[in-house]
């Protein structure tokens, strides 16, 4: 049967992913697909509903089969700006080498066409990787780019992640309020229902990370209850594991550390359906730190294998660890180590570069940049 022959079952489809009613988005978009093949606007959607019922994975595929189709039908645009959105996948993955293959091809197929908010999204994401190198004006440049070009086309999304991106970037580099004033300007956008869920969810989740990294944790207290009210109305899943990680942070600074790990072991368990490696190593992290407190030594220690399994250094928690055991030498050969591959930097961009380095974990989990997660197509 041919979808013109059932136009009700795409229809009814497209209407549930509006509503945010995932699984039964996915569930419509499949028997669709079974009947015919998708089209790539449609098939990008059905990734948005594949994402946020949790098939990470699947939504992934559903992105690959777009992008071929796109190129297919000779359509550049539609399939660099979909190559930008494989980037972001897998970046949230932690495979940094892919993502940036995907990247190069998407700057391939954009570089000769008339600008549209694809450009505007690949700019946000070569921005975020200038801002994790400490180049300023590389950074300043591209964020004004994708500025310039998300306020032309009205694409309120693309706005408020190249606001995030460098409001992050401004935190990191010590202009703390200027930088804050960037990334609540993203933020309560999204809590005032003007972004995508997904969009909300990467603007919201940057700026709990940043007012922990800066310890401004009666600011996140506010963003984490906000966000947790947000997520509850839309129905939205795996942004919340992420913001467990933050809220559970800050609760354990309190003392609360039963309530912390708890919430801590929530929050990997669900983060684990999204392939959200950074995140999940976050979690995995600070339930050692945790354990530690408490003086878990044996649990501690395991919590911070499983980070390091997922690509977190186990410093300084590991030394203090060792420490606790009593192997003073360990710990300090350990800390020496950790000291000798920091970055040294000079002035502003110097600064910039230490700084990303030790937070290289929290921007990759943070990425900001999918773009047929919030259109279907492309504006000119």
């Amino acid at each position: 049967m041919a979808l013109t022959d059932n136009p009700d079952l795409l229809s009814d489809a497209r209407s549930a992913l509006r509503r945010n009613e995932w699984q039964s988005a996915l569930g419509l978009f499949a028997e669709a697909d079974a009947e015919r093949s998708l089209s790539g606007q449609d098939l990008s959607a059905m990734s948005v509903a594949a994402w946020f019922a949790g098939q990470a994975d699947r939504a992934v595929e559903l992105k690959e089969r777009a992008f071929k189709l796109y190129q297919a039908q000779e359509d550049p645009v539609a399939a660099g700006a979909t190559a930008v959105d494989l980037s972001y996948e897998y970046a949230h993955k932690g495979m940094m080498s892919v993502a940036s293959a995907w990247l190069r091809r998407a700057e391939k197929l954009l570089v000769d066409q008339p600008e549209t908010n694809a450009h505007g999204y690949l700019a946000v994401m070569k921005a975020r990787g200038a801002a994790a190198s400490g180049e300023v004006d590389a950074a300043t440049a591209l964020v004004e780019t994708a500025l310039r070009i998300g306020n032309r086309l009205g694409d309120a999304d693309l706005l408020a992640l190249a606001r995030t991106v460098l409001g992050s970037f401004r935190v990191a580099i010590g202009d703390v309020d200027g930088g804050f004033d960037l990334l609540e300007e993203a933020a309560i956008a999204g809590i005032g229902g003007e972004l995508s869920p997904f969009t909300t969810g990467v603007a919201c989740c940057n700026i709990i990370s940043a007012c922990r990294d800066v310890s401004d944790y009666q600011r996140a207290r506010e963003w984490t209850e906000a966000t947790d009210k947000w997520c509850l109305r839309e129905s939205v899943a795996g942004f919340p594991g992420i913001c467990r990680v933050h809220r559970a942070e800050v609760v354990a600074l309190g003392g609360a550390w039963k309530e912390a790990e708890e919430e801590l072991q929530r929050a990997t368990s669900e983060l684990h359906a999204y392939n959200a490696t950074p995140p999940m190593s976050d979690g995995f992290y600070a339930i050692g730190e945790i354990r530690l407190r408490k003086g878990d030594v044996a649990g501690a220690e395991e919590a911070l294998r499983q980070a390091h399994a997922l690509g977190k250094s186990p410093q300084p928690a590991l030394a203090m660890l060792r420490l606790a055991e009593g192997k003073a030498a360990a710990a300090a050969g350990r800390d020496q180590r950790r000291a000798a591959r920091e970055p040294v930097g000079q002035g502003v961009a110097g600064e910039a570069a230490s700084r990303s380095g030790r937070n290289r974990d929290r921007q990759r989990r943070s990425l900001p940049g999918p773009t047929s997660r919030q259109r279907a197509g492309c504006s000119e």
